[in-house]
């Protein structure tokens, strides 16, 4: 009896120095691999924190829907508002709610600023147009389409300081397209004129317009198929021209 209990004992005893072992051997990598893994946590965590600051990632379950009716000259509209955790509206969209097209899409920085908006051309399911903001609220593209792709009405972008840097627009013939080019200081430098051919599929050059700096027409050129030009004005050969005429007629005799 004695011995069978001290066996016993001794085999407890044997089996605590196993586990102590055990725990002893593993336990420093555990902790280390635990260390490593609350790392790789914290790494995502700052990743996920930048590109919510960015304004480009915005986890789910962080996301708060508020949706508002309203009616619009006997029309039921919809807007969907979705806010983050801390309450900052992250994107708005309105549409009908018989489903037939949508009125707007809007999305914001984090700052609460403007970053792009999508809406429909006077209540338009057909005619669209996109704006593009940078973080400081300045326009920085903007285009306006129509649905079926035919006619690019206007597509312009803007330098940092939002003035208009270039501005192309169809002013009556979709066919007709005309490119207006703007210095950084906002002054109107060229303008192109554009006939677009549907057989060959390409736009051809009509005429070129150049300004001088205080925005008076200094060149005007047109072309003619297989790349012919013709100066139609030129203000520095007319200036030195009219000085010609000028000198010669001091010269001539008076009555």
């Amino acid at each position: 009896m004695f011995n069978k209990l001290f066996f016993q004992r001794i085999i407890a005893i044997f089996l605590l120095v196993m586990v102590g072992c055990f725990m002893i051997t593993y336990f420093p990598f555990l902790s280390k691999n635990h260390q490593n893994v609350s790392n790789d946590l914290s790494s995502i965590k700052k990743v996920h924190h930048f590109q919510e600051e960015e304004g480009d990632f915005f986890p789910e379950e962080k996301r708060q829907t508020n949706v508002k009716t309203e009616i619009l000259n006997g029309e039921t509209y919809l807007t969907f508002s979705q806010y983050d955790e801390k309450g900052v509206l992250l994107q708005e969209s309105k549409f009908n709610q018989n489903g037939t097209f949508s009125l707007s899409y809007k999305t914001f920085y984090p700052n609460g600023q403007l970053k792009t908006v999508r809406e429909n051309y006077h209540n338009s399911d057909q005619i669209h147009f996109i704006r593009k903001y940078n973080k400081k609220g300045v326009l920085c593209e903007g285009e306006t389409f129509s649905l079926q792709g035919k006619t690019i009405g206007t597509i312009i972008n803007f330098p940092d300081e939002g003035l208009m840097q270039e501005n192309i627009y169809h002013p009556e013939n979709e066919q007709l397209s005309q490119v207006l080019e703007y210095t950084s200081e906002g002054q109107l430098m060229r303008s192109w004129e554009y006939f677009f051919d549907a057989k060959s599929l390409k736009n051809n050059v009509q005429k070129l317009i150049e300004y001088d700096t205080d925005g008076k027409i200094l060149k005007i050129t047109a072309f003619y198929q297989h790349f012919q030009q013709k100066v139609i004005f030129d203000r520095h050969k007319s200036t030195r021209k009219s000085n010609l005429f000028g000198c010669l007629n001091f010269f001539k005799p008076k009555n």
